[in-house]
């Protein structure tokens, strides 16, 4: 009789199927959330970035615009004598003052 014991047994393939939807289960989430995390980091650096070249315009012209369109999304600007705010579409907003 020819016996050929190559390959994984039922018990071990069932294991390690085990072990990946468990890695799939708890990594997966995370890396999610850290992505998701860097794209708001992202933005409120573009936010904050609007706000410094909008406080400069201020101070050469004496003049702010309401909006800017920036990296394909637009931007709302708010100025106070004292507060400068800038927020996006999702209603995320950034202050800076003076």
């Amino acid at each position: 009789m020819w016996k050929n014991h190559k390959g994984f047994t039922l018990v071990e393939s069932i294991l390690s199927l085990g072990i990946c939807i468990t890695f799939c289960l708890l990594i997966l989430p995370l890396i999610v959330t850290i992505v998701v995390k860097a794209d708001e980091a992202e933005e409120r650096s573009i936010m904050y970035g609007i706000a410094y070249e909008q406080m400069k315009i201020y101070q050469v012209k004496g003049t702010v615009e309401s909006s800017v369109v920036k990296e394909g999304g637009e931007y709302l600007i708010e100025f106070r004598p004292d507060t400068m705010c800038v927020s996006n579409e999702d209603s995320v907003r950034v202050c800076v003052q003076k």
